[in-house]
């Protein structure tokens, strides 16, 4: 069989979800998760099906130094070591939600302040980055490490027959160095792009906001350069994130964004190389203030919208039970005319 060219493939999952006998409510299926899922494939699978999905957990320290970041948050570093332990034990919330969802759990280590933890695949560009206050987080050539190492993560799940990953990260912190890359990128007024993360008081987030302030100041960081901003303001775990969603444009591979921290990451993948947002898709809306901006930004809808704030990839995984659900109508599902019912004529 040729290959299929790109329209040709969104054209085949067009015509054969119209001619499925539910369009009115396929429209979220089609739209938003078979069409462009069809543009993330290989010409010669004209069905996609799912296999299996692996998460991909960033457990990540994002300071080494105590001065600004630290204070910005509710907990300290130590708990990182501690859920990253759990994470590998399989006992975190995601991994229970996983075990639902039918897919597995595959924790790394980006760069976590510490030692490394058995069971965690270790991709470790140094042990924390620095103080964004006082300069920038990484150098270039560790962004770029950290970039190329997501996307190697992601040509290895390929070669063992994942089909499609979903992205999260837990680490204290990183709603801040996040809030910072979003700002410089979208422009946006610092008290917009920040939140109160993992239950931050007011003088909480008023320190947070001012770290944040003090990072872009000092850093001067170019919103036209995304590697530079990534670099200067964000972590190993934005990078390693962004190098996933640029992995999947790359191998075919679709990739869903968990909440607020993962869609920043997107947004630098999108910016670095705009074709990469064919393999990004967004799963939920997460209570994060500035989360629906990112969404906007990237044009994608989410498939839920349940105010979730747990981190940890949980919203991206409660999304893949919809993605078996849209290919079970999609290969199941009776067409008109096997149901002998004449084809619904659009009235919008």
């Amino acid at each position: 069989m040729a290959p299929y060219s790109v329209k040709q493939r969104w054209i085949w999952a067009m015509f054969s979800l119209s001619d499925t006998t539910a369009p009115p409510i396929t429209y979220i299926f089609q739209n938003t998760l078979l069409m462009p899922w069809r543009q993330t494939q290989e010409a010669n699978r004209p069905v996609p099906r799912m296999v299996m999905a692996k998460k991909q957990s960033r457990a990540y320290r994002h300071q080494k130094t105590p001065s600004s970041v630290p204070a910005a948050t509710a907990t300290d570093s130590s708990v990182t070591a501690a859920v990253t332990r759990n994470l590998a034990a399989g006992r975190t919330s995601v991994c229970r939600m996983a075990q639902a969802a039918q897919c597995a759990v595959v924790p790394v280590d980006m760069g976590m302040a510490g030692d490394s933890v058995p069971g965690v695949v270790n991709c470790r560009i140094a042990a924390g980055t620095q103080d964004f206050t006082q300069g920038p987080a990484m150098t270039r050539a560790e962004a770029i490490d950290a970039i190329a190492a997501g996307i190697a993560l992601v040509r290895a799940q390929k070669a063992q027959g994942v089909h499609l990953l979903a992205t999260g990260e837990m680490g204290i912190g990183n709603t801040t160095t996040s809030s910072a890359v979003a700002a410089v990128l979208l422009g946006q007024p610092i008290e917009t792009m920040t939140g109160r993360g993992a239950g931050l008081s007011d003088e909480g987030l008023a320190r947070k906001m001012d770290a944040i302030r003090r990072g872009i100041a000092v850093n001067t960081p170019d919103a036209a350069d995304p590697l530079d901003v990534l670099a200067k303001l964000g972590g190993f775990d934005l990078a390693g994130l962004c190098g996933v969603f640029l992995g999947g444009a790359l191998e075919g591979i679709p990739v869903l964004m968990d909440g607020f921290i993962s869609g920043v990451a997107a947004l630098c993948a999108v910016r670095l190389c705009p074709a990469a947002a064919k393999a990004v898709f967004a799963s939920h809306c997460s209570s994060e203030p500035a989360a629906r901006l990112v969404l906007e930004a990237l044009g994608k809808i989410p498939l839920l919208t349940a105010g979730l704030h747990l981190g940890e990839g949980t919203g991206a995984v409660a999304s893949i039970p919809l993605w078996d659900m849209a290919l079970a109508v999609y290969d199941h599902c009776y067409s008109f005319a096997e149901g002998g019912i004449t084809p619904y004529t659009p009235q919008c």
